[in-house]
């Protein structure tokens, strides 16, 4: 799955780098927008080492003129807020990949 998310980042990653700021490219960002709101908590539980990636497609949305400062924080709102948050969902993504054996 780790690969798969990868890929998946990587791709919005090198859209967010081509895109303008015409109504295709809102377009555009919204999708990868939406697809980020339903990847999170994912990522987060499953595969909390591709969080910082995560931010990275954050800040280059954030660069976008195209991304809604609404859009964005939505999507902040969602990482964990510190340290202790991201070793309290690596440690859960551990038990759960323990249970799950």
């Amino acid at each position: 799955m780790q690969v798969a998310i990868e890929a998946v980042l990587a791709v919005f990653l090198q859209i967010l780098q081509v895109t303008g700021t015409s109504a295709a490219t809102t377009e555009t960002v919204t999708a990868i927008v939406n697809a980020l709101l339903k990847l999170i908590p994912i990522i987060v539980e499953v595969v909390p080492v591709l969080v910082n990636t995560v931010k990275n497609v954050i800040a280059a949305l954030e660069a976008n003129p195209a991304a809604l400062a609404d859009q964005v924080t939505a999507l902040k709102a969602q990482l964990p807020a510190d340290d202790a948050d991201f070793d309290a969902a690596a440690a859960q993504a551990a038990t759960n990949d323990a249970a799950a054996q």
